[in-house]
């Protein structure tokens, strides 16, 4: 009986290239993958040619989907070659790391894992270290990846791994059992007959692996307290920015694109990447010419026979498109970098490849309303008046509340009307995850999006919470949910005492009674809410704005504002009535901060509910020379909160507050100034320009107090640099 055993770097496209001509002259019986066995029986997928990597199994447990974990692999995936080449020549193919059925459910510190290399050393930056390299990566491309003579490769990482290893004194619990899970499954392999066994394994274990030098019955102690748990594996399909090390995965590369580019190029390989670089360069409309890519070339080849490489590499390809095309301009290369070194690729997966029932009925919807599962970022206008529009925008819908985030509705849309709905696209492969993680909740999106937001609504007490779960379940189009979320809502509003949180609420609200006819929701179940809503909000309104301090008036402000918008959105006259009551007592109140007392004088007098002759006295008695000159400069930015229409229509409010300006002392009107200024900024420059216009030639009225009415030049031109900040 012969073994090999072929120590690999995880993604190592010059460990896939020594792997498969060591196989191709070893020709095996049988090749064992260190991998999940979990995932045997969907490896010979491996071999159609609808399966295009880079792709990752996925392994989970059926009863907690979110306990998973995932083992990338890309075309240049020395174990991905491994199942190909066995595939080919028929023989068998298994993987035989320890089995997920004995981990996953003991993983309670983080859900999803990458599956890789887990040392308690890192033995490249070991032996980097020893060859005087400062970067490990740099090693292991000169030595491993980029060498141009095979011979005895395997044997020589042996050797170090072997000298490496013994020098260390204990491994971890883990890597004990996924040893000693490895080193039986060659057992067996050898007691099913097989005669020329090849092992593919991460470099780290090769000495490991050699059952000779192990005892059989220890192996069998160390793994005799396992307790099995049933999982199911799939295949999920990945992309070249998880696989990099920018997105955290541990195995990962710095430049996937360069390792596929070094795999599918023997001959020429600096002059087609950097030709590469520069039609990416050109669709950025970057400039580069023919020139610039030969100089390139000839630097990066200059600068890999200065530093005695084996071969061009990245490093000096990158420094060389610095250097030429960018002009040494380091920002110009980080445009492209993202482009040239990951891009965008995301692998396939055949149609017949096991799935739950969840991805299933996501790929039914997907042909149904024939959309793709795309990297790009893509513009998807809905017109909710089409019926097929109408049930995609559940379908996105859906997708969010189960966090399958593929859409992110857009507030903008340049569309008129409330019957468009913009959503911006853009899959990811994690939500390939995501999917099946949400699988617990149920086998159609429909049902597990009802499942799903039901038992969220059951944990929550806030009303302001329960209402966007209220919306969010309309607008998914969830009946079946529909009626719980109303009871749950109902019993809590009628136990909430907090007017902010009932404020809160109303907006939302508001705008489901005033659009639902678009989506064509039940709008009875609403207006049931609100009427509740509102009446108990007008009844502890004045209580929560009496006695209270500025900031809290600021707070309290900004959802009366809103309230007072949604109020007006749905014209409902009894709705009106009671809310212009209530704002009614908020203006005479006494105890009533001045700023909410001016916001409720300028509502009313919007709205028609006072007399214009009666509020100019009130307005005039508010600004008077006796009044707190702070809280007057509080009643005034209420009452000016958001629009100057009001002092360009009425010339007599204008001369009001003209006249209790020019009243201020000068000390006072400083600080008052900042006040001023912030709510004369809130107005349009037609309004302030209109306001401006209104005050030129305008004389001021001194007579009231019997000052001189003589009208000196020299005086007025002191103030003008003050007015023009006041104006500005």
């Amino acid at each position: 009986m012969d073994l090999s055993i072929f120590g690999i770097r995880h993604h190592g496209q010059g460990s896939a290239k020594s792997l498969l001509k060591a196989l191709e002259k070893l020709e095996p019986d049988c090749v064992l993958i260190e991998g999940p066995p979990d995932a045997n029986d969907i490896i010979p997928f491996v071999s159609m040619p609808e399966m295009k990597p880079p792709v990752s199994i996925l392994v989970y447990l059926p009863s907690t989907p979110k306990k998973c974990v995932i083992y990338p692999f890309a075309l240049f995936s020395p174990e991905w070659q491994g199942m190909k080449y066995a595939l080919k020549k028929n023989i068998p193919v298994s993987f035989i790391d320890l089995p997920q059925y004995y981990q996953l459910k003991e993983n309670d510190e983080k859900d999803i894992l990458e599956e890789k290399e887990k040392y308690q050393d890192d033995p490249i930056s070991i032996f980097a270290e020893i060859a005087g390299y400062e970067d490990p990566e740099l090693w292991w491309d000169n030595f491993v990846e980029n060498r141009k003579n095979d011979t005895d490769i395997f044997s020589a990482i042996d050797i170090m791994v072997t000298n490496l290893r013994d020098e260390k004194e204990n491994l971890s619990d883990r890597e004990n059992l996924r040893e000693a899970y490895m080193r039986q499954s060659i057992r067996k392999a050898i007691k099913d007959g097989y005669k020329n066994i090849a092992v593919i394994c991460g470099a780290w274990h090769v000495s490991a692996l050699k059952i000779k030098n192990y005892e059989e019955k220890n192996d069998q102690s160390i793994l005799s307290s396992l307790k099995k748990e049933k999982t199911q594996a799939t295949w999920i399909p990945w992309t070249y920015e998880r696989l990099s090390y920018r997105s955290g995965y541990g195995a990962g590369l710095q430049s996937p694109n360069w390792y596929e580019h070094l795999w599918n190029n023997k001959k020429d390989i600096a002059v087609k990447w950097v030709v590469k670089a520069s039609r990416i360069f050109r669709k950025k409309d970057l400039e580069v010419s023919s020139a610039h890519v030969i100089e390139t070339v000839r630097l990066a080849e200059t600068l890999s026979t200065l530093r005695d490489r084996n071969s061009v590499g990245l490093l000096e390809l990158q420094e060389s498109i610095k250097s030429v095309i960018c002009f040494g301009n380091k920002t110009k290369l980080d445009l492209i970098n993202h482009d040239l070194l990951i891009g965008s690729k995301m692998g396939k997966i055949p149609n017949n490849v096991p799935l739950t029932p969840l991805q299933t009925d996501l790929e039914h919807l997907l042909k149904k309303f024939r959309l793709k599962k795309e990297l790009n970022l893509n513009e998807l206008d809905l017109d909710l008046r089409k019926e097929n529009d109408l049930e995609k925008s559940y379908f996105f819908h859906r997708l969010n509340i189960l966090d399958i985030n593929w859409g992110i509705k857009s507030n903008n849309t340049n569309k008129k009307g409330t019957f468009h709905e913009i959503w911006n696209l853009e899959w990811k492969e994690v939500l390939e995850i995501a999917v099946v993680e949400a699988g617990v909740w149920g086998n159609t999106i429909e049902l597990a999006s009802s499942s799903f937001i039901v038992n969220k609504s059951e944990s929550l007490s806030d009303i302001f919470e329960l209402v966007q779960i209220l919306y969010n379940t309309l607008f998914a189009n969830l009946p079946k949910a529909l009626d719980k979320i109303m009871t749950k809502l109902q019993a809590e509003s009628a136990l909430c005492n907090d007017t902010i949180k009932m404020m809160q609420s109303i907006s939302p609200l508001s705008n489901l009674l005033r659009y639902g006819n678009v989506r064509k929701t039940d709008s009875n179940l609403v207006k049931s809410i609100l009427d509740g809503l509102i009446t108990r909000v007008c009844i502890g309104l004045i209580q929560t704005c009496s006695n209270i301090n500025y900031d809290s008036a600021q707070s309290i402000l900004n959802e009366i504002i809103k309230t007072n918008d949604s109020i007006n959105l749905l014209q409902d006259q009894e709705y009106k009535d009671i809310w212009l009551k209530t704002i009614s007592q908020l203006a005479d109140i006494e105890t009533i901060n001045k700023l909410i007392s001016g916001y409720a004088d300028r509502i009313l007098l919007d709205s028609n509910f006072v007399d214009i002759e009666i509020f100019e006295k009130k307005m005039s008695f508010a600004l008077s020379i006796g009044k707190d000159v702070t809280d007057a400069s509080a009643w005034l930015e209420g009452f000016l909160k958001g629009s100057g229409v009001i002092l360009i229509h009425n010339q007599k409010l204008l001369s009001l507050i003209d006249n209790w300006l020019v009243r201020i002392n000068s000390d006072v009107f400083v600080e008052i100034l900042p006040i001023l200024r912030r709510n004369f900024a809130n107005f349009s420059n037609a309004e302030k320009r209109q306001i401006g216009e209104s005050l030129i030639n305008k004389k001021p009225d001194f007579s009231e107090n019997n000052l001189d009415t003589s009208f000196s030049h020299g005086q007025a031109e002191k103030v003008i640099p003050i007015l023009e900040l006041f104006f500005l």
